[in-house]
Order: C-alpha cells, then structure tokens, then sequence
C-alpha cells in the first residue's frame, strides 16, 4: 500500500531546518567589532584635526566601517557641491573630511592589492592645493557610493610628518609626490561607479564629550562618530580574503588604519547543511515507500 506523503509536515520540515541552518550560519557570522586606535595622539593643530580610533564588523554580506573623529558634523551650510559635511575653517582655508579608502586582498604601504574608494561626502573638482594632484581626472563622487579603482589625493597640506613612527604601518608609506606624508584623502579617480551601499548611506553624528584612550590620556574629548557599510560582492571579498581601511581629513595631518580579513565558513557548517538536506531526502523517500 503506498501512503501519500504529507507535503505540509515535509514543506515544515524544511523551513524549520532552514531556520536552524540560518541561525547558525549567521551566528557563525556574529557582528563583533575590531578597533584600532591612534597609538600616536600625533595631529597636528588641536583635537578638530584628530582622528581617534578606526573599526570594522562584518556579517555574510556587508563589511561595516566606523570612526571616533574630532572632525564636527555638518551645520548652517547649504546642501551644494562640495557637500559641507564637516567642514572645518582653518585660517582661510575650509577643509573637508575626506573620503574611505579599501584595499582588497593588498596593503597601501606597499601599492599592492586592488584599491576601492567610498565617498564620505559629494564632491567634484579639484579637492587639494597640491599641483601634483592636477594630473588625476577629479572626477564627480557622490556619498555612500562606492568606486573600483579609486585613485587616492594626498591630502592639502602635506609637509605634515608621517604619523607615529616611520616604518611602521600607521605611517602611510611613502608619497610618490615627495610630501611628508601619504595618507589616502579624497577620491581623485575612479573606474567604475558601483553605486550607492545601503539605505542608510554615510552617518555622521555627534556623540558630545567621551574618554576616548585613557591609555594615552585622550579623556574628555569632543567625539563625532562616522559609520557606513559595504557589500562584500562590490568588493569581491569572500572568505579568506583581506582588507584595510584608511581615513584621514582633507589636510593629511592625521590618519587611522584598521586591517581584517572575512574567515572562511567553517567545514561544520557546510557539513550540517548536507546532512540536513540528506535527511530530508529520505524522509520523503521513506514515506513514498511507506
């Protein structure tokens, strides 16, 4: 006698399986985030200019970035080009935060890897007063969109030193223009637009008065946090694959760098998928039989 096999306890079945899977996966996947804090407390011209800390999380499809800045959110300026997010006067000169610099699979130090660029703010036109930087196309770029092969300006005033200590891999490495540093400032040129990230794009908000490192006697600072997130398709990263993030402010007198790598799923995970899908195979073959 065959019995007719009960679609709605296998369809059951299967989705309760599934939810088990995923709830594991993306446990395995737990957001948990990585800082890196300026070990140096070296910026030049007071805390405005400073760039406290640098994280990254991640999960199975977006890469997150965050920063503790003393670089303020925008205030009483028109929504025009360039976008006035954090301007800062000094003197006569207004300055810009500048844009996230992302290398893939490669370091800035060393010119290796492939280098992507999300823009922070709108921006267009010539962003520094270097003549050196009139070679690169200065192309358009546009907040919380994200660009392949971005090519990197050094920053507006660049006699600043290397942060820290030369050598180490703070410092920005050498700048092929012969400045005093290398910092990764403002998108001067691009590939391709790969389009805005997330719905949320680029938040810029103030978080008041915080002890940033009391480890290096940074208490009671002024703190403004930047977060915004990356899918890791845009960046072709998957698992094994590595990263840094470089941030720094239109002047290039400080900088921060975080480093991560997305970890391969674990063989486990991949098992239990496998033999859940075999189990439910034969139940289903068994109630055909039955």
């Amino acid at each position: 006698m065959t019995r007719k096999v009960n679609l709605k306890k296998i369809g059951i079945f299967a989705v309760l399986l599934m939810i088990h899977l995923g709830l594991f996966i993306e446990n395995s996947w737990a957001l948990s985030w990585t800082y890196s804090y300026d070990p140096y407390n070296d910026a030049t011209g007071g805390n405005t200019w400073e760039v406290y800390r640098i994280g990254y999380a991640f999960d199975d499809q977006w890469l997150y970035f965050n920063i503790w800045t003393g670089y303020p959110t925008p205030t009483g300026y028109p929504n025009s080009q360039p976008t006035p997010m954090g301007l800062v006067t000094y003197g006569n000169t207004t300055l810009e935060p500048g844009d996230l610099y992302i290398n893939v699979n490669g370091q800035h130090n060393t010119s290796t890897g492939t280098v992507y660029g999300l823009g922070l703010t709108d921006h267009s036109g010539d962003m520094t007063n270097d003549p050196n930087d009139n070679i690169y196309a200065w192309l358009p770029v546009q907040q919380g969109h994200l660009y392949s092969n971005a090519i990197f300006a050094t920053g507006t005033y660049e006699a600043y030193p290397n942060a820290g200590i030369t050598g180490t891999p703070y410092d920005g490495g050498l700048d092929p223009f012969g400045h005093g540093n290398n910092y990764p400032t403002f998108i001067a040129g691009y590939g391709t637009d790969l389009g805005p990230q997330t719905q949320n794009g680029v938040t810029w908000v103030s978080l008041g008065t915080r002890d940033v490192d009391p480890s290096t006697n940074r208490v009671n600072r002024t703190v403004y946090e930047v977060n915004t997130a990356i899918s890791l398709a845009s960046l072709g990263l998957q698992g094994g694959g590595s990263f840094e993030f470089w941030w720094a402010p239109e002047c290039g007198n400080d900088a921060a760098m975080v480093a991560g790598q997305i970890p391969t799923p674990e063989p486990a995970t991949l098992g239990l998928l496998t033999i859940g899908l075999i189990g439910l195979r034969r139940y289903v073959f068994r109630h055909k039989q039955a």
